[in-house]
């Protein structure tokens, strides 16, 4: 018996740039950012575009200012739905997004400390455990794997930080890079750090899978256009591939185990629903007693939030 075919005719599409862009404070990124093509959509989460209205050579923008995980997933959903005018999303910087899903699992861990009477129950003392990274991770790369699968060009802006590697008993500077969880640049289709000496802005390629540029080379006063220009005005032929590695190791390993409480997790997670949460209303210590019945009637509740 011959199954449906799998496989997708290539198309010749407008490239749409996903970009993880990442600098010091004052090198320009949100000034870079606002000057990439059509009309633009900023998820603002710290305030930065506040004195860029009406600048000139930047395009027009709307701006959403948030901090918070939820707002920022139904932005994305928003995009995604098509029913808009803009050609460029930019999360700026996307570094807060991150910190605010750790500092709001501190807050759930000390909530559920306090009830379970063990830990501390200070949200700035209370020690993560591996199942909090594991919704927190998920949770981002959720998020990243719906932003490069938007039909519009993406700029996550993040703060710079220091990479360094133990060698030794020591620790080493090696360079620098995105403040972020450490696989997120594998989302990008390119990863760019700007640099400024006060006079000169340059960026650097860090990562460039349009082909553009080579890695390392440094491009003097980078504008959207100088940099993808070449992109822009040409056509790729392709299907993008959305998963990675560890987000598709996980959807295997549900449809071989049929785990009932991982599947119940990840669509709290993807409605922006804390699992957490779910478990303190109904006193329940977790999700892995839940019977088929009960697992699908949470699942559908959390797909119509």
């Amino acid at each position: 018996m011959q199954g449906n075919n799998p496989f997708k005719r290539t198309e010749a599409v407008q490239p749409k740039v996903k970009l993880l862009l990442f600098g010091a404070a004052g090198v320009g990124k949100t000034y870079f950012s606002l000057g990439a093509p059509g009309k633009v959509a900023v998820i603002d989460t710290e305030g930065g575009t506040a004195f860029y209205a009406g600048r000139s050579g930047l395009s027009e923008f709307d701006v959403l200012s948030t901090k918070t995980y939820r707002d920022v997933r139904e932005a994305i959903q928003f995009i995604a739905s098509g029913n808009h005018g803009y050609s460029t999303l930019v999360i700026d910087p996307v570094t807060v997004i991150w910190e605010t899903l750790q500092d709001a699992a501190q807050i759930r861990r000390a909530a559920l400390n306090a009830k379970r009477g063990r830990g501390s129950t200070n949200p700035d003392e209370a020690d993560l455990e591996m199942l909090d990274w594991a919704q927190i991770k998920r949770a981002w790369k959720s998020t990243l794997t719906a932003l490069i699968n938007l039909p519009v060009h993406v700029i996550c802006v993040a703060r710079e930080k220091e990479d360094v590697e133990k060698r030794g008993e020591q620790l080493v500077k090696i360079g620098f890079k995105a403040d972020a969880e450490k696989a997120t640049g594998y989302f990008f289709d390119a990863i760019l750090r700007l640099t400024s000496d006060g006079t000169v802005r340059k960026a650097v390629v860090v990562k460039d899978r349009t082909g553009a540029h080579a890695l390392g080379a440094e491009i003097t006063a980078p504008t959207f256009a100088t940099v993808f220009g070449k992109v822009l005005d040409s056509k790729a032929t392709g299907v993008r591939v959305t998963p990675d590695e560890e987000t598709a190791a996980a959807v295997d390993a549900l449809v071989d185990a049929g785990d009932l409480a991982s599947k119940v997790v990840d669509a709290l997670i993807a409605s922006g629903i804390d699992p957490d949460a779910v478990l303190e209303k109904k006193g329940w210590e977790n999700f892995e007693n839940l019977t088929e019945k009960d697992a699908d009637a949470i699942i559908a509740w959390a797909s119509k939030k």
